[in-house]
This record gives C-alpha cells, structure tokens and sequence, in this order.
C-alpha cells in the first residue's frame, strides 16, 4: 500500500465516521426532526455506506469475494438527494410527492446495471465467448471505465444547478433578515462549488479518455487506474460539509436557511413574544435539549417566520439567546435549591437542557462574561439573581 493510498483511507474513513455519527444524530428523534434533517440524515448515511465501500475494496475487500456481490453502487442517489434537500430546506412543512420519488428511477436503474454485471461473474470462464453479447459488452464498460462515476458526476452537477435555480426562484423578490441573507448566500455557494468540482471531474474523465487512450494505446486508460480518488475526495468533502450542518441542525443552533420573511403587524409580534414569555415563566418547554424554532412554533401552532420575527423585532434577541438565558435563570434556581451540592457544574447545566460543556461555557461567557466557576461564586456571594 503506497502512500497515496494511505492518505486516501484516512480521507475516506474520516468521512465515512462523520456522515454514519450525525446521520445518527439527525434521525434518533424522528418526533422532534424536520423532513429536511431527515432527508440530510439520509445523505449521511448514503455517503457513509459508498465511502465504507470504497475502504473495503481499498484493503483487498470486496473484489471478486462474497461482498463483491453484497455490496451495492449507489453513485447516482447524490444529486438528486441534494436537490430534495434544498428544497426541504425552502419548503419544511410540505411533504415530498411522487415528482420527488420520480427523480431515483436513474438509481434503481443503476442497482440492475450493477446487479447485472457483477453476475456476470458466476458465468465467467476465462473467454469472452463464455459470457453473452449483453453480458460481456456490459462488464468492459461498466467496470473498465468509469461510467458510473461520470453518470453519478454529470447528476450533482445538474441538481446542485437545481438546487440553486430553485433558490433564486423563491427568494430573489423576498425580504431576508442580516442571518437569512448570509445562509443564502452560504447554500448558493455550497451548491456552486459542488457543481464545479464535479463538473471539473467530468472533464477529466473526457480528456482522459480522447487524449491520454489515443496517445497510449492502452485499454485501460491512465485515469482509469485512480478514478475513484478524485470522486471519492469529493464525495469526503461533501461528508464533511454536509456532518457539519447536520451538528448544528442537532444542536437546533441555526437552520441552513430559514423561511422567507414578510411583513407582520407589531401587535401581533407583541402577543406572540408575550406568549413566548408566558410559555417560559410557566414551563420548562426551553430546558429540553436541542430546542428549535420549528419545535417552538409547532408548539405554537404559528408559522416558524412569524416566530422568529417575535424574537428579532418583539424582544430585540435571537432566539438562541433567549433559550440560554432562560436555562441559566433555571440553572440558578437549582443552584439556590442547593442542587449543586449533589451534582457538578455539569450535570447542573445538563439538567437545564445544554447538551455539552462548550455550550453551557459559551452562554455564561456571553451573559455574564466569566467562566462557570466564576458565574458559581458571583451566584453565591449574591451578585448575580
């Protein structure tokens, strides 16, 4: 094993733990997880499943043994995956239709190709004549060259445009808040850089094969021979990018891109944000762990717009905000109940709905500018409550 191929299994294994660990994430509480996240989760596990794949047959597994004919090529699935994101992300509270459903049939078609071809297998004798016309023809370009990979290509780049047409249609004439405009303008660009990589790919793959096969003479061209590294680094990104926004869809600390905004009556935004107070002072709705607008608003039954507009125009706080300083009052409750003698800082903070020890760190800095010991002597000496 070269070092090229070292360097690639650590690409490949880091993303494969990324996408498998916040999949998990974003689909261990389906009653509390919008049909974007899902649909994110699927991604993640879709990417999980192909770069694990790609380990196996990196480390002598899975070429021509039992899990050659277990495992499944799944390359076409991205683009469109990444397209019903984006629009769960523009359209959270419709479900998807058969339109959606209609935009794998170029997947299944892939599982027979593929399913078709690796049986090809069992009817191999060493001869071409030992195979059928179909049967042969369909090995040599399936598995000599990299079509799937160009086809798996061609479709991220063609939804990612998608995804992106699809943005500027519903959001060119609406009003976006500051954070609304920076997401956008995130996701269009996340999306761009996806369509040109993989466009880039492509291109490879054609020069490769009308320039370097015609100068060598050789059935296997030179490309063909290291195809999956480029695919499958882009694929790793794309794992990445993608576990990152799943952390902060789990966490409930921002949405890729809220719904566009409109203009709503200030009494109206008053009465929700004194509803809002209400809902704090009488419950502890705001201590549940990864709390988000869309949960809030559902508890609501009001549109997630309508909600944030009571935050950003009816309290003048981010919603965020809003949360940590109610799990704070609720932390200095406990602490005055005598709580801390039974339990640490942390489980203090876990109890009050943080879920990890940055979080509850970078609320009490952001409050109260000190550190969780400092905000505990600051709580007992009686300066702070």
């Amino acid at each position: 094993m070269n070092l090229l191929q070292i360097i690639l299994l650590i690409v490949l294994g880091i993303g494969a733990f990324q996408g498998a660990f916040y999949g998990i994430l974003l689909w261990r509480n389906p009653n509390r997880i919008q049909l974007s996240n899902r649909v994110l989760g699927s991604i993640l596990f879709l990417l999980a499943y192909s770069l694990l794949n790609e380990i196996l047959l990196q480390v002598g597994i899975g070429k021509y043994d039992l899990w050659y004919h277990l495992t499944l090529e799944l390359n076409w699935a991205y683009g469109p995956l990444l397209y019903i994101f984006v629009w769960a992300k523009v359209f959270p509270d419709k479900p998807l239709n058969r339109t959606h459903l209609r935009l794998f049939w170029l997947v299944g078609l892939e599982l027979l190709i593929s399913i078709f071809v690796r049986s090809q297998n069992f009817f191999w004798e060493g001869t071409r004549e030992s195979l059928s016309w179909l049967g042969y023809w369909g090995y040599v370009i399936w598995m000599n060259y990299p079509t799937k990979y160009f086809i798996g290509g061609l479709m991220v780049v063609i939804f990612a445009r998608k995804g992106r047409q699809l943005l500027n249609r519903t959001y060119s004439n609406l009003p976006l808040d500051p954070g609304g405009k920076r997401l956008l303008k995130s996701l269009r660009s996340a999306l761009g850089l996806i369509a040109l990589y993989f466009f880039c790919f492509n291109m490879l793959l054609i020069i490769d094969m009308l320039w370097f096969q015609a100068i060598t003479d050789e059935w296997y061209y030179f490309f063909t021979r290291y195809y999956y590294y480029p695919f499958f680094a882009g694929i790793a990104a794309l794992t990445y990018a993608l576990a990152f926004s799943g952390f902060n869809h789990w966490r409930g600390s921002f949405s890729l891109l809220p719904q566009p905004t409109s203009r709503v009556a200030e009494p109206e935004v008053k009465a929700l944000a004194q509803r809002i107070e209400q809902l704090a002072v009488e419950t502890d709705f705001f201590q549940q762990p990864g709390i988000s607008i869309s949960q809030l608003a559902d508890h609501l039954a009001e549109k997630p717009y309508l909600v944030s507009k009571a935050f950003s125009q009816g309290m003048g706080l981010r919603f965020n905000d809003f949360v940590n300083h109610q799990r704070l009052k609720a932390f200095l409750q406990l602490v005055k109940a005598g709580k801390h003698e039974h339990l640490s800082l942390l489980g203090l903070a876990f109890e009050v709905g943080f879920n990890s020890k940055a979080a509850f760190q970078r609320a009490i800095r952001k409050q109260h500018n000190c550190s969780p010991s400092e905000f505990m002597d600051r709580i007992k000496k009686g300066s702070i409550g």
